[in-house]
């Protein structure tokens, strides 16, 4: 565990390209974002306060590993928490993961789950995905176009 907490303060993972910029376009449009990880909250926040679009895609809460089982995912623990911090409903939110844990805690509590496929190309997982999601987004390209279907598209500068 000590060894994993280490590289965790020691690195910055890169966010996915353009996952950032539909983050900024969603929480500027009055979007709210909570993230559930299970990774713990303070690093987490590391790595959104890291970004050079800190300011704009910061998540309004984030809900990270906990040492009581029954609030890490797939615990419903988690979802109603973010529901109530939030100040929405069930069928107001949409939870968008990458593994089966985040896709349970969603059903369990009625949210609509969506695979963000881009994540694996794991054939067994895609397949679970596709199968269990409400949604299956195989690009962020393909995800921004559903939260945001009038979002224009970056132009290049060539």
């Amino acid at each position: 565990h000590a060894i994993w907490v280490e590289a965790m303060e020691a690195s910055h993972p890169s966010f996915y390209e353009g996952m950032p910029e539909v983050l900024a376009d969603f929480r500027a449009r009055g979007g709210l974002v909570a993230v559930v990880s299970h990774s713990p909250a303070d690093v987490i926040w590391r790595h959104y306060d890291a970004h050079p679009l800190a300011d704009r895609i910061r998540p309004d809460i984030v809900l990270g590993w906990d040492t009581d089982p029954e609030r890490r995912k797939p615990s419903p623990w988690l979802a109603l928490q973010a529901l109530e911090r939030l100040g929405v409903r069930p069928e107001e939110a949409l939870v968008l993961d990458d593994l089966s844990p985040g896709i349970r805690m969603g059903r369990a509590v009625g949210i609509a789950v969506a695979a963000s496929g881009w994540g694996h190309s794991v054939p067994v997982v895609q397949e679970y995905m596709r199968r269990e999601c409400d949604y299956y987004f195989a690009t962020v390209r393909d995800f921004a176009k559903f939260l945001l279907p009038d979002r224009r598209e970056p132009t290049s500068s060539l």
